[in-house]
């Protein structure tokens, strides 16, 4: 039932870093309305819990009805993916900046933003997200060679 969308709302804004202020702004929402779900004062509507589910990285199902125990991370489990993520975000997106350009780096920084919403559910084994990343850095890194040399070939011809 609703009853634990407001515990699950407040747990995972904590988690996230984020005072009710920053998440009103995300979602376009007053402090107000956010005090309110998380007194479960106020039930927010579908497409309202979509966006705040997407804003702290579960999804709308686990923010309604996940259990806080079971079902998400602890605060330095969150913090330590992060900071895993981040670092991989980096790594990859600077060897895409040195072998694509800034250009390069923008595709790699979107895509990378994608999948970081699938990893935001915290299902995924260390074992799986490492694979994921590397899979991502070798289809990249494959589909701009693919048009590097089809420029190539296409410079030879001309």
């Amino acid at each position: 039932g609703t009853m634990s969308l407001g515990n699950n709302l407040k747990i995972l804004r904590k988690r996230n870093r984020l005072s009710q202020i920053q998440l009103a702004t995300m979602v376009g929402l007053t402090e107000r309305t956010i005090y309110n779900y998380e007194r479960e004062q106020k039930v927010p509507k579908d497409s309202t819990l979509d966006l705040l589910a997407d804003a702290l990285g579960v999804t709308p199902d686990l923010l309604l009805h996940g259990d806080p125990e079971k079902d998400f991370m602890s605060v330095s489990e969150y913090d330590a993916l992060r900071q895993k993520m981040a670092s991989a975000k980096s790594e990859f997106i600077q060897s895409a900046k040195e072998r694509f350009g800034l250009r390069g780096a923008i595709e790699a920084f979107e895509i990378l933003e994608q999948a970081t919403a699938l990893f935001a559910g915290g299902t995924l084994s260390e074992e799986a997200k490492d694979e994921f990343f590397e899979s991502i850095a070798q289809a990249y890194f494959l589909a701009k060679r693919k048009s590097k040399l089809k420029n190539e070939v296409q410079m030879e011809q001309e």
